[in-house]
């Protein structure tokens, strides 16, 4: 089954020590900011609208916004340390509940590259994907 959003340099793609997925992909999708001012929770608000209409407009993936939505409002992303949601969501990714973790840009992610990166490659190594919209990676 192709998958519309991604492309030939598509990690499934770069290692054949990988499994290649096909059919249905179980999706989770990350939204977060980083203060609880009113500017914020609207920005959040429209994230949790945005991963709702992109889990809807994609039917090869299997993702339910009341279980598959990872939440986190007024917490900072250059650490782990203080995340629950996130650290819950990477949890049962690496236990083999999602092919595919879904975040609109790097920066609602994690703010430190050398963290994203290793938690990438780490995800990738347990069959996970992560994929940046905004950013096209």
């Amino acid at each position: 089954m192709k998958n519309n959003y991604l492309n030939k340099h598509d990690a499934r793609n770069v290692s054949k020590s990988r499994a290649i997925i096909t059919g249905k992909r179980r999706v989770a999708i990350d939204v977060r900011v980083s203060t609880e001012h009113e500017q914020q929770i609207d920005a959040l608000e429209n994230q949790i609208q945005w991963a709702e209409e992109l889990g809807n407009d994609h039917k090869d993936w299997t993702f339910d916004v009341n279980s598959d939505l990872y939440i986190e409002r007024g917490l900072s992303g250059t650490t782990m340390k203080k995340r629950p949601e996130f650290n819950r969501m990477i949890t049962l990714a690496k236990q083999g509940k999602y092919d595919l973790i879904v975040v609109r840009e790097v920066c609602r992610f994690m703010r430190n590259a050398k963290i994203t990166l290793n938690l990438v490659d780490e995800l990738l190594d347990y069959g996970v994907e992560v994929y940046f919209v905004n950013d096209g990676i």
